[in-house]
């Protein structure tokens, strides 16, 4: 009887299989798999059958796929791979619903273990989902909570979202170093894309104008422009006299008159020399020591500052210049985190960088980025990303400007009272002004 039975059962599964060509079986144990949480065996059941034209809802099932893995990836704190998939699925169910939740428990997590930039991204995304608005301004306010190297710091603010209807959104920084009361900062993100100029020098470049002056006023209050500390970014024409020198000299020279002691100075700086920025951008050399290799210096831009439909990583500019003979270039960052060189007409990514006095009383004088280890009065030029043909690097006596220095009258302070540029600029003899 037992036989006969097995028989039968044999028989009508054989049946059945021939009736619907073992989709139904097939089906049967898709949904098993999935109810044990198998979901790639599951998944890849469900998607032959969608390949084979279909089968009742495999469909749909595979999107339930998704839905259940992420709900188990949410319970077991995976919250990465459940916003995946919850993102994956769209308007699916409630997906929505729950991937808001899993965001909101992931920014609290990254809260948390200390991680204020990835919280307040998080929190920022959520809008007005539970108390989330003001976690990120929670976010805003610890990271200024003694900031060390490699911690988010939000300081000012821009349009970064591309919707000018919510104002702008506080600008998250990286601290790349610190230095007692004061922090060299570059913006984790980049703010726009932009031409360098019609030149590969700094401090005639479009985009010195623009972080100086529009971004400037746009970014900082007049509060938070009081904080920041003006410095040297490039080498002063006359590089080989020292302002801490000169200074000296003109206490001597005006020793009961300080006030026109400092004019003079100041006066000499703006003419003859690097007058400082309140906004620049990082050199070839301190973007090398800086970040800890290619992927960290990898950056993306906001959805206001990047390529329209583009969220990916994108390359960014330097203010240190090479020269490969005829090709006068500007070192920027790939979108691999490569150190290269690029024409300075190409629209590249921008990614500003300041100095910034956390007690809110910087110098009114600028300071030379020695501060942080990288003296700024040295010349821009970067032999690293010279072209491996070249036969020789820039000429040794100019550094590759062409030009050198001549003394002119008897001290740097007769020449300067007298309104002349000690060092005046010649010819160089030894390239003959080839570089």
């Amino acid at each position: 009887m037992n036989v006969k039975r097995i028989l039968s059962v044999l028989c009508l599964g054989g049946a059945l299989c021939l009736l619907c060509g073992c989709d139904f079986m097939d089906y049967q144990k898709a949904s098993s798999l999935l109810d044990k949480g198998n979901y790639e065996e599951a998944r890849a059941i469900y998607t032959q059958m969608e390949e084979n034209g279909g089968y009742k809802d495999s469909a749909q099932m595979l999107e339930e796929c998704d839905y259940v893995e992420a709900g188990a990836a949410y319970e077991a704190g995976d919250y990465a791979r459940a916003m995946e998939l919850y993102e994956g699925l769209g308007s699916y169910g409630d997906a929505p619903e729950q991937l808001a939740k899993v965001k909101y428990s992931c920014a609290l997590q990254r809260k948390e273990d200390g991680d204020l930039g990835g919280a307040y991204a998080l929190f920022a995304e959520l809008g007005n989902y539970e108390d989330s608005a003001a976690m990120a301004q929670d976010c805003v306010a610890r990271s200024w909570e003694d900031p060390q190297v490699g911690d988010a710091l939000f300081f000012g603010s821009f349009e970064q979202d591309k919707d000018e209807g919510n104002g702008p959104e506080p600008i998250q920084w990286r601290v790349l170093a610190r230095e007692g009361d004061y922090l060299l900062l570059t913006s984790e993100q980049l703010l726009c894309r932009m031409e360098y100029g019609d030149t590969n020098q700094w401090e005639a470049s479009d985009v010195r104008t623009w972080l100086n002056g529009e971004f400037y006023d746009a970014a900082f209050s007049q509060e938070e422009q009081g904080r920041i500390q003006k410095v040297y970014t490039y080498a002063k024409q006359n590089s080989d006299l020292k302002v801490d020198d000169l200074r000296m000299e003109l206490a001597y020279a005006f020793p009961d008159d300080p006030e026109e002691a400092e004019r003079v100075l100041r006066e000499y700086i703006s003419e003859f020399g690097d007058d400082g920025d309140h906004v620049f951008l990082l050199s070839a050399q301190e973007t090398r020591d800086l970040f800890s290799d290619k992927s960290d210096r990898k950056s993306v831009p906001t959805k206001a500052g990047g390529t329209p439909g583009a969220d990916t990583v994108s390359g960014w500019w330097t203010r240190s210049r090479t020269s490969s003979g005829a090709n006068q270039v500007v070192v920027a960052v790939d979108y691999n985190g490569e150190i290269g060189s690029v024409h300075p007409s190409h629209n590249s990514g921008v990614r500003p960088a300041i100095c910034l006095s956390l007690s809110g009383k910087p110098s009114e004088e600028a300071m030379d980025l020695e501060l942080f280890g990288f003296p700024s009065i040295t010349d821009l030029y970067d032999t690293a990303t010279e072209s491996s043909g070249s036969s020789s690097g820039p000429c040794p006596a100019c550094n590759g400007t062409g030009t050198i220095r001549f003394y002119y009258g008897s001290s740097d302070l007769e020449a300067i009272l007298s309104g002349h540029d000690p060092y005046t600029l010649g010819t160089c003899p030894m390239c003959n002004g080839r570089g």
